[in-house]
């Protein structure tokens, strides 16, 4: 028997939640910054208030986007195998995204990352089998910041086989993205019928969705690139303080985010996501560990699932500096619920620093975490029939069960046996391998996994390509070469 789905609403309150945002959409409405939208609103019977940007969007809008968008949909790793099936109860993992600083793995400095240290990190999360996607991790200093969300894209895809992940800070950005896929894919048809991308939009909070953000979602829809809305509410200071009044406001720019990406391409795939926070009050700091930020992403994640609809969250991020305890109880905590959440693409391995920045060690730490989470995930399984009965009854059994072929039948699929990052030594045998704590041994299987990095396979021409449509996008800010890949 699998684990029961971990449910923080109830039924009336997931309804009164989506009735309320549903209400909110029709009044006062939604600020639409994007032309393209407001037409496809407005066409299809939604009101405007021109001067404002305000839409009011009426609940028949919303209803038939529910009806089009795909309630499952699978993505691709670069070799067209299945990475990540957005339906039911699974659950895939990227790492956190567009961190603005890395704690060296070397020199242990917090310091803006480089191309070589996102390339070292892509190198690493390929290596990680329980992590099925890559992301955007990190904003590299050593490209304009203009070409920085798509220069992510190309490193992605020139240095992994797995799904790429990352959003689009403008609508150029976003071109340079496409024509980066679509070289990798070979067609726009292909691109659509085998994805191999998932991309975030974010609204602006409160009930606000900006002019470029809002052409992803069009864009997206269109090239059937599948989307997650990741709604950034902040409860107390750009949402509702309360809990529910946060959902309600998380679902209102969801919905609308829908509509309009229903509109454009019915059936194209969709993530009800979302990457909620709460004010700490006395700091003044936005907050991803703390317990009301792992239970609004539960809540928004039950509210999807209401709704039949593939969903993702960011959690198992941590809002303190270093790969310390504090990381641990926060990641271990976001990650499990989260999980029995069953969030469908969880974004959050490796994040610290409020999600501002990125640190190799806990990424190994947080895919421990991620694997021991999924044995839980897997239940506590019937074996074989009768359970035990047999073992006690058997003439040979006088109290050790370690040398029977029972044990060695089942040692494997029973117990999950992690790697040497997790300490089961014991004192002597640790004493003697230097009192390693988790995070140096962390920093070994970073290293180790950099090390052993297989170049993904890829033609000369498909990686000139992609060589070509970077440095064409670098050069219009003042670039005449892009970063050595090497370090």
């Amino acid at each position: 028997m699998e684990p029961p789905v971990f449910l923080l609403l109830s039924g009336e309150q997931v309804k009164k939640i989506l009735e309320e945002a549903v209400g909110v959409l029709e009044y006062p409405g939604i600020i639409i910054e994007n032309e393209e939208a407001r037409d496809l609103l407005v066409s299809s019977g939604a009101k405007v208030d021109a001067k404002k940007k305000i839409i009011q969007i009426p609940s028949f809008l919303i209803e038939k986007g529910l009806q089009t968008v795909p309630k499952s949909f699978q993505v691709y790793d670069m070799k067209k195998n299945v990475s990540i099936k957005m339906f039911d109860d699974n659950v895939a993992f990227r790492p956190g995204a567009t961190a603005l600083n890395i704690i060296d793995p070397v020199t242990n400095e917090y310091r803006p990352p480089k191309t070589i240290d996102l390339v070292k990190w892509i190198k690493m999360v390929d290596g990680v089998s329980v992590i099925e996607a890559q992301s955007g991790s990190m904003n590299c200093v050593d490209v304009p910041r203009e070409v920085a969300d798509s220069y992510r894209y190309y490193l992605m895809l020139k240095f992994s086989n797995k799904p790429a992940c990352g959003g689009a800070y403008t609508i150029e950005g976003w071109n340079v993205m496409k024509e980066l896929l679509l070289t990798v894919a070979g067609s726009k048809k292909e691109l659509k019928q085998h994805p191999i991308s998932i991309q975030p939009a974010c609204p602006t909070p409160p009930l606000k969705w900006m002019n470029d953000t809002c052409q992803t979602v069009i864009n997206n829809a269109e090239y059937g690139i599948p989307i997650i809305i990741d709604p950034m509410m902040m409860s107390g200071a750009a949402a509702p303080l309360t809990l529910e009044g946060s959902l309600v406001e998380h679902s209102a720019e969801t919905l609308a985010a829908l509509a309009i990406h229903q509109l454009k391409a019915p059936s194209s795939p969709f993530i009800w996501g979302g990457s909620p926070t709460i004010m700490d009050m006395r700091e003044g700091t936005s907050l991803f560990g703390a317990i009301e930020t792992i239970m609004l992403g539960c809540g928004h994640v039950q509210i999807g699932r209401h709704l039949n609809l593939p969903t993702g969250t960011a959690l198992g991020i941590t809002d303190t500096k270093i790969a310390d305890a504090q990381a641990g109880l926060e990641a271990a905590v976001g990650t499990l619920l989260a999980m029995l959440s069953r969030a469908n693409f969880i974004m959050g391995p490796g994040m610290i620093d409020f999600e501002s920045g990125q640190c190799f060690e806990k990424l190994i730490i947080d895919s421990e975490i991620i694997a021991m989470l999924r044995r839980l995930l897997k239940g506590i399984q019937k074996r074989e029939c009768p359970i035990a009965i047999n073992l006690f009854r058997d003439p040979s059994y006088n109290g050790d069960f370690l040398s029977l072929p029972h044990t060695l039948k089942w040692m494997r699929k029973e117990f999950y046996f992690p790697s040497n990052v997790i300490d089961r030594k014991n004192y002597k045998r640790w004493e003697k391998e230097g009192k390693k704590d988790i995070v140096q041994r962390a920093r070994e299987e970073a290293v180790r996994l950099i090390e052993q990095y297989r170049p993904k396979e890829i033609s000369k021409e498909t990686s000139r390509e992609l060589d070509r449509i970077m440095l064409d996008a670098a050069k219009k800010y003042g670039m005449d070469k892009l970063p050595s890949l090497e370090g």
